[in-house]
């Protein structure tokens, strides 16, 4: 967190910050999110700045069903819908091809957590059949436990990852791109 936010106070804004802080923001300090979104009525692309760690994207993806496909190029069959996904080259990239928007935004959050988890074991926590759980070290890698899992996605929804970068955004939420169905 950079001073200038800490400095103005700008934290204590948990669920964003009010529109005419947020535009001052932008303009002032150049906020640059590190996850950015594109696309139209059936698609999303994401794109992080960091790599995503694939084998935790391909665990987080079961949390929504049933998963065909390695490599990259995957469909996901669920009780939210159904969704092609697939990463580019290098990991920074995935277009997300649904009719669901809700399929398309959790997924959208599966590359937050992949890209940019802070290892703060919030999603682990709060999982209630402890289908999540770390593995390894030097990085955040997970595995989930399919028979397990509930499929709630309290994980997602107790990420910070996620949260503040993907369900909370501005352009999520009800702007441009309105992919949230609440």
């Amino acid at each position: 967190m950079s001073s200038e936010f800490i400095d103005y106070g700008l934290w204590r804004w948990r669920r964003g910050l009010p529109g005419d802080i947020r535009s001052r923001v932008r303009a002032s300090f150049r906020v640059k999110y590190p996850v950015r979104f594109s696309g139209d009525g059936g698609s999303l692309i994401v794109d992080a700045d960091k790599p995503i760690n694939m084998g935790t994207f391909t665990e987080f993806l079961k949390m929504l069903g049933s998963v065909e496909g390695t490599d990259g190029s995957y469909i996901v069959r669920g009780k939210f819908g159904e969704a092609e996904v697939r990463v580019g080259q290098g990991g920074n990239k995935v277009l997300i091809s649904s009719t669901s928007k809700e399929l398309r935004v959790h997924i959208a959050g599966f590359v937050a957590r992949a890209s940019i988890c802070g290892e703060c074991n919030l999603c682990v926590n709060w999982c209630p059949t402890k289908a999540l759980r770390r593995v390894g070290s030097g990085g955040p890698s997970f595995i989930v436990d399919e028979s397990k899992c509930i499929n709630c996605l309290l994980c997602s929804k107790a990420c910070p990852s996620a949260q503040y970068l993907v369900y909370r955004r501005p352009e999520i939420r009800g702007g441009g791109l309105s992919l949230l169905p609440y």
